[in-house]
């Protein structure tokens, strides 16, 4: 998955050069009789996406949201103003709103998967499990092969007790990313779930090997070593 400073950055960047979105052009046939407001219009869209821009770059969400509002309400479906206002809802604790954005960035943007994990955390934070699994489910239909994706579909079917689920989803994500710490600490936890200790015991050597300050492979491999 891009990383979220990257998947951050390039809506900001695309905001700042792309504010003439904004504003629906008419047929080129109209422009003369129609130059002062489609200026106009121009000109304000340029301020909202400049005053949004500098507002999320500093933290401030509230006022990030506002022109970002502004800037949906002139063009719903712009995938850049979504991203950027869905996430100023996440800070913002506006979860619901978030979702709505999320929901919709999903159904008309060339790379949905960018509204994961966003999605399902926002149904989370509202107490939506069983939407926050779905669209769990979702995001790692999107992108099968993302590492990202499937350890967060695995540990939403763990939290649901299906254990032999999240075991298929997992599998396939280790063998293709060895590194990945959080992988072993998840395996760990189903080979311990389903009684093969020393299998579980590899999967904590091996993270702790990558990681030696994990917390979770350590508190799991000393309960291993206990009996607990």
């Amino acid at each position: 998955m891009i990383p979220r400073a990257v998947r951050v950055a390039f809506p900001l960047a695309s905001l700042a050069i792309c504010y003439w979105s904004a504003v629906v052009s008419p047929p080129r046939t109209a422009l003369a009789s129609r130059s002062l407001p489609i200026s106009s219009g121009l000109v304000q869209a340029r301020e909202l996406s400049s005053r949004a821009d500098e507002a999320f770059k500093r933290g401030r969400f509230a006022e990030a949201a506002v022109a970002l509002e502004a800037l949906e309400a002139r063009t719903p479906d712009s995938v850049v103003v979504l991203n950027l206002l869905a996430q100023s809802y996440e800070k913002l604790d506006r979860w619901t709103d978030a979702a709505d954005r999320w929901e919709h960035y999903l159904s008309v943007s060339p790379t949905p998967e960018e509204a994961c994990p966003g999605l399902p955390r926002a149904y989370e934070a509202q107490g939506k499990p069983d939407e926050a699994f779905k669209a769990y489910e979702r995001c790692h239909q999107l992108m099968p092969a993302d590492a990202d994706l499937a350890l967060f579909l695995a540990q939403a079917q763990i939290r649901r007790g299906d254990f032999a689920a999240a075991r298929r989803v997992i599998t396939p994500a280790l063998a293709a990313n060895d590194r990945y710490v959080d992988l072993h600490v998840v395996m760990a936890v189903l080979d311990r779930q389903d009684g093969h200790r020393d299998a579980a015991l590899r999967q904590c050597e091996r993270a702790l090997e990558l990681e030696p300050g994990n917390a979770d492979a350590a508190a799991i491999r000393d309960s291993l070593r206990s009996g607990r």
